[in-house]
């Protein structure tokens, strides 16, 4: 099971409410599947507005799916399915970052990269971990290389390996009661050596350093995710 860290003071209440309905969904709580606004209002004393706004985002994550005059359902959670939406993930992401050292950083694309590492570590470096937005950087950093490629195809196909549940960029790499300083910490120094590869424009070591990134934090949610769905 994971959990989350509290949403962050300056939250919105849209941000809040798909904080927390997102850790409930992976911690279990909706166990029959089946969600309705109804139901999440009152478990989180929320007005619907946010809630709505909560259950679009979570499908777009690929947490939930949704059915027009049925509702959301939570999507099944397979373990052979998430190592296969890594699989490509890694082909793609590797491919975008071989792709966007050959092209050459611009200013724009380095100046965001370099601030999602400088954001990791800080990040690392609190003292309490914030889950939420270490999330958004990490998305941030992997679609910013998959833009930079300048392949429209690539980013839409990667788009639909994130359709998977728990495949999506912003997913934290790890299902255990709390983060993993230590794993974080590797995801960190992946970042950093594939900004530094690809400041060098060294295309190959780019692409290979991303597919192994891609690959591990794969491994690692499928392995968690296997333990939790055991019968």
């Amino acid at each position: 099971m994971y959990t989350f860290s509290d949403p962050k003071p300056d939250a919105t209440l849209t941000e809040t409410a798909t904080e927390r309905l997102r850790a409930a969904i992976l911690a279990g709580q909706f166990a029959d599947g089946a969600l309705t606004e109804q139901a999440i209002c009152a478990a989180f004393a929320m007005s619907r507005t946010p809630v709505r706004a909560a259950l679009q985002t979570l499908a777009q994550e690929g947490l939930l799916d949704h059915a027009p005059q049925k509702g959301y359902r939570i999507r099944r959670q397979d373990p052979g399915l998430v190592a296969e939406a890594y699989e490509v993930r890694a082909v793609l992401e590797g491919l975008a970052a071989r792709r966007l050292a050959e092209l050459g950083l611009n200013e724009a694309v380095e100046v965001i990269l370099a601030d999602c590492v400088a954001q990791g570590d800080r990040l690392l470096g609190a003292d309490s971990f914030d889950a939420s937005r270490w999330r958004e950087m990490n998305a941030r950093f992997h679609e910013t290389i998959i833009g930079g490629a300048g392949n429209d195809l690539l980013r839409a196909t990667a788009r639909l390996a994130e359709g998977v549940p728990l495949a999506a960029m912003n997913v934290i790499a790890d299902l255990n009661p709390a983060p993993d300083r230590d794993l974080l910490r590797q995801a960190q120094a992946d970042h950093i050596a594939i900004l530094r590869s690809l400041r060098a424009g060294q295309s190959s070591r780019t692409e290979a350093r991303m597919r192994e990134h891609i690959l591990v934090a794969g491994e690692l949610i499928v392995a968690a995710l296997s333990e939790r769905t055991k019968p």
